[in-house]
């Protein structure tokens, strides 16, 4: 088991003119990555069993604070779950494992603890079913490091697993280094990954991607130094920010970093 040993977290509030600023001359909006869609979502991620289970669970545990089903409202303390354009806009092109991640380390909101994974797994296929997404011949699971390859988008979207949008807000898994002229590096990068987070993701998430298989690509980390990076070289880290790519020129505006494990491994 891989303990979270050292946190270096910074939340750049201000990272899209930042951004913007240090990278001038990128396109903003160009698609990057295989043109390849991902619809794995849409061949059905849990099973119509599951999804019935988590009806009845939501309502019970979720419905004071999102309404029932999952409507929201003026007089519930918690956004509508249900409802195709409201959950896209929160969720789209993020990996599955967000979505996941994010009911079992913070709902019930002040008390996630009191309701199980297993029927948060229940709760999240109703969710899907209750936005459209199909049922399947197998339940939804805990894994998050297979979840994190599906994305969530809509019918036919002809984006691709891992294509993100030059300027978008996004999450790497790589090597740290420190570049010429006092510049910071995070070689031997996953390919990037939309995220909806600024912060450091969670524990589950960091632990299971101490062993993912890393990438060939370099990016250079736009205001890092305020980050204090220097004791974290060579150990494998998390990296979030806003990311721009070009020929020869990869780059990633920092709002966190977080070390995995002290080695960067293979």
């Amino acid at each position: 088991m891989h303990a979270r040993l050292t946190r270096v977290s910074f939340v750049a509030r201000t990272c899209g003119a930042m951004l913007v600023g240090c990278l001038a001359g990128g396109m903003l909006g160009t698609r990057v990555g295989a043109q390849v869609p991902d619809q794995r979502i849409w061949d059905g991620v849990f099973t119509a069993e599951q999804a019935r289970r988590g009806k009845a669970q939501f309502e019970t545990n979720c419905g004071a604070c999102h309404g029932a089903p999952g409507s929201g409202g003026s007089d519930r303390s918690g956004p509508a779950l249900i409802g195709g354009d409201r959950f896209m806009k929160a969720w789209e092109f993020s990996g599955l494992n967000q979505l996941v991640s994010k009911v079992f380390d913070q709902m019930p909101q002040g008390y996630p603890s009191n309701v199980e994974d297993a029927v948060k797994l229940d709760i999240i296929s109703y969710i899907l079913q209750s936005n459209g997404f199909p049922a399947g011949s197998n339940e939804l699971g805990a894994d998050l490091m297979a979840l994190r390859e599906i994305q969530i988008v809509r019918k036919g979207s002809t984006q691709a697993p891992g294509a993100v949008a030059n300027f978008a807000l996004v999450q790497v898994v790589g090597c740290l280094a420190a570049g010429p002229n006092n510049t910071w590096l995070v070689n031997r990068t996953t390919e990037p990954q939309a995220t909806t987070s600024p912060d450091a993701s969670s524990a589950q998430i960091l632990k299971a991607a101490a062993d993912k298989p890393l990438g060939t690509t370099t990016f250079q980390l736009v205001n890092a130094a305020r980050l204090h990076p220097e004791p974290h070289v060579g150990q494998r880290v998390e990296v979030k920010g806003l990311v721009y790519r070009a020929p020869n020129d990869n780059r990633i505006s920092v709002s966190s970093l977080e070390m995995i494990v002290p080695a960067c491994g293979q």
